[in-house]
């Protein structure tokens, strides 16, 4: 039998294989500090060095994620605080949002759930999440992320949506057509 397959607890076994071997569970007292930290120095550096994975979208995905944007009835303000922030329903809804500068218009808040909700369904936004549950604001997802960078590369352009646009949108949205007929 091999040295470092004996038992250290079993007598039979050779003493010095026993008392060299390491119990389970027990504490590495004379263990070298310094290779831990350079192991663990070593893990945040090879981290650090990894490249940063980006999401690609086809094509039709992005159109439709920004026809939904210029078809809704926030402004590009909202997308922009949303990115850094997360935004809550009460603070869209009615006048609130209008003087921020968010809406074009006071919406309701049912109103603005609803539009928010649209605009989470496509993928540009999701919902905030607490210990209790979920809560009543939205921040944006990567592919929202995608379209604000954009529309900022842009120059920020308040963009309304044509009517051949506002038509797509209102199909996709109420008959919910695949997103390659759309």
């Amino acid at each position: 039998m091999d040295a470092l397959q004996t038992n250290p607890l079993d007598d039979s076994s050779d003493k010095t294989a026993a008392s060299s071997a390491p119990l389970i569970g027990a504490p590495l007292i004379d263990a070298p500090m310094s290779g831990a930290l350079s192991d663990q120095n070593s893990l945040e550096n090879t981290a650090a060095s990894e490249p940063t994975v980006t999401m690609t979208y086809p094509e039709s995905v992005i159109r439709r994620a920004q026809r939904a944007v210029f078809c809704s009835p926030f402004y590009h303000k909202l997308l922009a605080e949303m990115r850094t922030s997360s935004v809550s329903v009460p603070t869209i809804a009615e006048n609130s949002g209008a003087l921020k500068g968010y809406t074009q218009q006071p919406l309701s808040e049912v109103a603005t759930e609803s539009e928010l909700m649209w605009l989470a369904s496509v993928g540009i936004l999701r919902r905030e999440v607490d210990g209790q549950g979920l809560t009543d604001s939205f921040r944006l997802t990567p592919l929202g992320r995608r379209v604000v960078e954009q529309w900022q590369s842009q120059g920020c352009p308040d963009r309304r949506a044509s009517l051949v646009d506002y038509l797509k949108n209102a199909v996709v949205r109420w008959c919910r057509v695949p997103d390659w007929l759309g």
